[in-house]
């Protein structure tokens, strides 16, 4: 299970009494002892991160950067994407809606690498990344850099579980080598909150301390920093979408620390199209959520096997925590960082072992006021889409999938009357 960051609050409060302040526009006391040459301005975007509205995200030309010709029905001229191809873009678009860190991260990383497709901002309008403005165009390249956390590629390179020693060994060893571009990813302590970011410095406030320089694609123009002891083992870093907004603490310590490093040069170039192929043969297919960005929670999601294991992140009668109890079941906490995940609680995204039945349930048990919530269900060649369901608080809905997908049912709870819209897609290829 990939999740980042649950520490005991004990280690906690010492973290927070020996911790610099992280405030706007950082400037380092100490010396750097390593320096990627990144800096927010020039470096990173004008624009800070954003989530669900009228931005451009993934379309036909950006799934085809991503995975080829596979996807597109037509042999040739402009791409038709197929019925799965499209059923995935518009399930992974939806995910974005909750905000497009990554893709903030991954593509500044890229850029100042001399890396990505195009190499460089200048492709796109301007000598440098901040100078770029927020052009459809240029949300579909942060779409696009979103999309890598999603690549097989990316997430078999991923270094997961990283505690606060290992960050500041990995930071001196990435960050002087431009040709390693990556991003970090951290989530607060009850896994909620899945943020990217992009370090470019490691300053030594000496005595084992250290603080990590980092674009934060929440704070346009600025330099945050994130605090380190090697000492303890620990370390925090605060952040809030903007002043209105009560800061978030994302933390860790020796025991248990899930900071992730990100390489990216991996997602170049054509992928593997893991939903295209024959479904016959599939190994795992995927479970993907879609919440409503207006709410400030999200509804909780739990796969259930026919022996009743569970696997989902819910609150199963001793508070919110995540449980993996079923075999061969990924769970995946995707990095969205947008406005309102400092409040939110995110479902994961799920890999499941495909041929065997499961129960889906959407639980409204952490909702306040009705939310319209959305699921995918995506296989080779196989797709399943919900969309505009309708859930308010302590209702639970229902998706039961049959073995191999070739039967779906939905059940809504007995309190709602309304029907959400059902999309299906079955590709058949010669």
């Amino acid at each position: 299970m990939r999740r980042i960051c649950l520490a005991a609050l004990a280690a906690l409060i010492l973290c927070l009494a020996a911790a610099v302040p992280a405030s706007a526009d950082y400037t380092p006391s100490g010396p750097l002892v390593a320096d990627s040459g990144f800096r927010p301005n020039p470096d990173g975007y004008a624009f800070e991160n954003y989530g669900g509205g009228e931005e451009k995200d993934l379309n036909a030309a950006q799934m085809v950067r991503l995975f080829g010709r596979e996807v597109c029905e037509n042999a040739d001229g402009r791409c038709v994407l197929t019925t799965v191809a499209r059923g995935w873009m518009r399930s992974f678009n939806a995910v974005m809606d909750g905000g497009h860190c990554m893709g903030f991260a991954a593509t500044a990383s890229l850029w100042h690498s001399g890396l990505g497709e195009p190499v460089a901002p200048s492709l796109l309008g301007a000598t440098t990344t901040f100078g770029l403005s927020k052009s459809g165009a240029v949300e579909r390249h942060i779409a696009y850099g979103f999309a890598f956390q999603a690549l097989p590629s990316v997430q078999s390179q991923t270094r997961d579980h990283i505690n606060a020693r290992q960050l500041v060994a990995e930071l001196k060893r990435l960050l002087p080598d431009r040709s390693q571009p990556f991003t970090l990813g951290i989530f607060k302590r009850d896994e909620t909150g899945g943020h990217a970011i992009t370090p470019f410095a490691l300053e030594d406030r000496g005595a084992g301390r250290y603080g990590v320089l980092v674009y934060d694609n929440n704070y346009p123009g600025e330099t945050r920093a994130m605090n380190v002891d090697v000492n303890r083992n620990t370390w925090n870093y605060q952040a809030a979408p903007n002043p209105k907004i009560k800061a978030g603490i994302y933390d860790g310590d020796g025991k248990v620390s899930h900071l992730s490093i990100m390489p990216l040069t991996p997602g170049l170039g054509e992928q593997d199209c893991f939903f295209c192929g024959a479904g016959g043969g599939a190994k795992k297919m995927t479970l993907a959520w879609a919440s409503d960005p207006t709410t400030r929670r999200h509804s909780e999601l739990v796969v259930v096997d026919r022996r009743k294991r569970v696997s989902g992140c819910a609150d199963f009668g001793d508070g919110f925590t995540c449980r993996n109890r079923i075999p061969g079941v990924e769970q995946e906490n995707l990095m969205v960082g947008g406005e309102q995940n400092w409040l939110n609680r995110v479902s994961p995204s799920y890999k499941l072992p495909f041929g065997r039945p499961y129960t889906v349930l959407l639980r409204g048990a952490d909702l306040r006021r009705p939310a319209r919530e959305g699921i995918a269900v995506i296989a080779p060649r196989r797709y399943v889409g919900l969309a505009d369901v309708e859930l308010g608080p302590g209702e639970v809905d229902m998706l039961r999938i049959g073995r191999g997908m070739r039967r779906v049912i939905f059940v809504n709870d007995e309190r709602q009357t309304e029907t959400p819209r059902l999309q299906l897609g079955l590709e058949r290829r010669e």
